[in-house]
């Protein structure tokens, strides 16, 4: 009976929840009740990419392991564990369509939230009336942490999982029962193992709470009677760790390729928010996202019993001082740097601050729920009524808040989504359609998001309509690809991985066949084709192939002034001899009070001008090209190497316009003699691999040698690659800190690459360990518990 009732007052909290939000999304026209859409920040730039792309896995099109769609081929198993490991989005299965798939899940998790929350409360002793239950759940399903980090759904299952595990916590020292908990974190890590990290941390100071409250609070007291409860707690979760490391593992190992060894985060000691703004995010119902916001908000109801329990329970002095204690050390951690960047796995996060502040409203709602167990008015009638009152209004409040949020923050055309993904399929379909060759890539100039200022862009669309780009943006990036586009002179960035311009060269070695193109791409040949999304097809008619013959002298570090010097020596080392296709222009540089200018001019030859100019970052800048605005140029997503033009005009004008905050800006501009260039690429063309098969973490070439020869095929080195050669395994080599090298004989030889897992079966022995850990401590206290329950009688 009392488990029907538990689960009763949960599915109301639930359904309550779901009711409020599909009132919000009516009334605010959010598809598909209306054409808003919920892509916003983050959900736009990569996720809405990462569903599509996940929809292609589900249906057999894609690998959850590789993918060439990820730059130029990476592991993609770190992505999928931090983005879309969560059963929730099992649902893309039965859909493509985006906008409305995100609307679901986020009605579903806050939902969920709401659920766990009310499971949570009605099993611990609090004493709640159903009232006050439901109205603490629905409270939390849609606190302001939720409603704020709507844009980042894959955190919100740490939201879900939080109740479940503290109360596995509750159930571990009430009644020395461990399942719960191992289980419980098991499943939040697979969901998503960043929130979990968080969760686990917070269960180490909720868990001292709880024993340090059992015992009144009594500090030697509780070391001295609870310390076995403590080790049974560690072993708990170390086992319920363990037991997640043949999905974690691999993860472990893919991040260190990237975000996982970043040292560039600032340990300053300091304060990223003050009082004033700790006070906001508390009163406040919404904080919309500034970059620096907090929120710990969960309602007007939640807040006043919370102070309540403060200044009018009952209960002890001693506990209350405690629980302030424990309450200001957790808010001081999601403003104090060091102790944020701990909760935030050890790094300096760049944006969306306090991402862990929802384990701060759960404590907040703990202790309301405290007080509430306790607050009743004398007269039946009457505290009914006030408990309906109450309930009213914070599904009020919660209502508007809501509403708030998503009418005012949100204002994307989910129609206009869909029509760009419709049309950014049929293009790729066509390309492929009309292509006999196995390997090619593909790249765009503009994307979705790509404003009128040609800046910011899906860097993703390659995984979500099935392309082959070299762009990519997670936060499960590969450094090595970073570094090699840094210097090829794509992007200066650090954070992401962009192709926004051609750069003949770079692409013609990595073979780019095709671009998807709003502006002209230069040294390719327009298609008379159809118009895509406001993009012409190009093709490339100097594009490599997969792989192909180099020096011994490629093994050798590149040393280079610039981008183009750089380019120059890389084809020298690939054909053994000295090259330069690039040489320097002539440019005259002007400064003004708009910015920064150049006339650049090169020889009346058969040629191309490409330029950047540096440091641009940190100003506010256009990049203007005889005139005609290019891109903004100088922000964080912006890309280096640009187009100038051909040798046509006797002199080209480019211009850096707007606020100058880092003076000395110079630029740097070279001239692509196509002559020279000819030359080279034929020669390269003369020893290319021929590729016979290709899909995501598999590739079958063939290459017939003259003598012993060394081959660079153009996919990233990784530890994960088998590679066979005529049935013989052998060994693969780094070159030029990305590419794949491999010795071949002479004659003809068959060449198979396959993908395996890098980690998986380390992890598998970790999960096995991690089982009999949990296997052999639960029979170990069980034990030990009868043993003593033995003694006392």
């Amino acid at each position: 009976m009392k488990k029907n009732k538990q689960l009763t007052i949960a599915l109301s909290a639930f359904a309550l929840t779901s009711l409020i939000l599909l009132i919000v999304f009516y009334v605010s026209g959010v598809y598909p009740f209306g054409d808003r859409s919920l892509l916003k920040w983050d959900m736009e730039l990569q996720y809405a990419d990462f569903f599509r792309w996940w929809h292609r896995v589900l249906h057999g099109q894609a690998s959850m392991f590789y993918s060439f769609s990820k730059s130029l081929g990476d592991n993609t198993f770190g992505l999928t564990a931090y983005y879309l490991s969560s059963p929730f989005n099992l649902l893309l299965y039965f859909t493509d369509d985006i906008p409305f798939f995100i609307t679901l899940v986020t009605l579903l998790k806050m939902a969920s939230a709401a659920l766990t929350c009310s499971i949570f409360l009605s099993c611990y002793p609090f004493s709640l009336a159903y009232g006050w239950n439901l109205i603490l759940s629905v409270s939390y399903g849609l606190m302001g942490y939720n409603l704020c980090q709507a844009s980042n759904i894959m955190w919100l299952d740490g939201v879900i999982w939080l109740p479940v595990i503290m109360l596995g916590i509750w159930k571990l020292i009430s009644s020395g029962k461990t399942l719960l908990l191992y289980f419980s974190v098991i499943i939040s890590i697979i969901s998503n193992w960043y929130t979990a990290y968080m969760i686990c941390l917070f269960s180490f100071f909720f868990f001292t709470y709880e024993v340090l409250k059992q015992n009144d609070f009594h500090f030697l007291q509780t070391i001295k009677q609870q310390f076995r409860l403590f080790i049974q707690y560690c072993i708990t979760m170390i086992a319920g760790v363990l037991t997640t490391m043949f999905f974690f593992f691999p993860v472990i190992r893919n991040l260190l390729q990237g975000k996982g060894v970043d040292t560039s985060g600032g340990w300053i000691i300091g304060f990223h928010a003050g009082i004033r703004d700790i006070l906001k995010g508390s009163f406040v119902l919404t904080v919309p996202y500034t970059g620096q916001g907090l929120t710990f908000f969960c309602g007007s109801v939640v807040l006043l019993s919370m102070i309540g329990y403060f200044l009018f329970s009952k209960r002890k002095y001693k506990e209350r001082i405690w629980s302030l204690g424990y309450l200001i050390f957790l808010i001081f951690c999601t403003v104090f740097i060091p102790l944020e960047n701990i909760w935030n796995g050890f790094r300096k996060v760049a944006s969306y601050y306090c991402r862990f502040s929802f384990v701060v409203s759960f404590f907040i709602i703990y202790l309301a729920a405290v007080f509430l167990s306790s607050f009743v008015i004398n007269r039946r009638k009457l505290n009914c009524v006030f408990v309906t009152g109450c309930c009213i209004f914070t599904c009020a409040e919660l209502f508007y808040g809501s509403y708030q949020t998503f009418a005012g923050g949100y204002g994307g055309s989910a129609a206009a989504f869909n029509q760009y993904a419709s049309e950014e399929q049929r293009a790729v379909t066509a390309i492929q359609d009309n292509e006999a060759q196995t390997f090619y890539r593909t790249d765009q100039t503009s994307s979705w998001r790509t404003n009128a200022q040609h800046f910011f862009g899906n860097f993703n669309e390659g995984m979500a309509y099935g392309f082959m780009p070299l762009s990519s943006y997670s936060s499960t990036y590969n450094r090595s690809i970073m570094y090699f586009y840094n210097r090829s002179g794509y992007s200066s960035c650090n954070r992401l991985i962009t192709w926004c311009e051609p750069i003949l060269t770079s692409d013609t070695l990595l073979g780019i066949k095709y671009v998807l193109g709003d502006i002209a791409a230069l040294g390719y040949t327009q298609n008379d084709s159809e118009n895509y999304n406001g993009k012409s097809v190009y093709t490339n008619p100097y594009a490599l192939e997969l792989g192909y013959r180099v020096s011994d002298s490629i093994q050798d570090s590149i040393k280079a002034d610039n981008t183009f010097e750089y380019q120059n020596v890389l084809l020298s080392r690939i054909v053994g001899h000295d090259v330069q296709c690039y040489k320097p222009c002539s440019s005259v540089k002007e400064a003004n009070e708009s910015g920064y200018s150049w006339k650049v001019s090169s020889p009346q030859m058969n040629s191309i001008i490409y330029g950047y100019c540096a440091p641009a970052q940190g100003n506010d800048l256009e990049l203007y090209i005889d005139g005609n605005l290019r891109t903004y140029y100088s922000q964080w997503s912006s890309y280096k190497t640009f187009q100038v033009g051909t040798n046509d005009a006797a002199e080209h004008t480019v211009e850096l316009r707007g606020t100058v905050n880092r003076d000395n800006i110079d630029g740097t501009f070279y001239y692509l003699d196509l002559a020279e260039f000819q030359d080279v690429i034929d020669e390269i063309s003369q020893h290319q691999v021929h590729t016979t098969e290709l899909k995501d973490g598999y590739v079958k070439c063939e290459y017939t040698a003259d003598e012993s020869e060394q081959l660079l095929l153009t996919v990233p080195y990784d530890c994960g690659w088998q590679i066979y050669v005529n049935g013989q395994k052998t060994d693969a080599h780094k070159l030029q800190h990305i590419f794949t090298g491999i010795d071949v004989s002479a004659g003809k030889n068959v060449i198979e690459m396959k993908f395996r897992l890098p980690g998986y079966k380390k992890g598998i022995l970790f999960s096995i360990c991690g089982i009999l850990l949990y296997s052999v401590s639960l029979i170990f206290f069980n034990r030990l518990n009868l043993y003593r329950r033995s003694e006392k009688e």
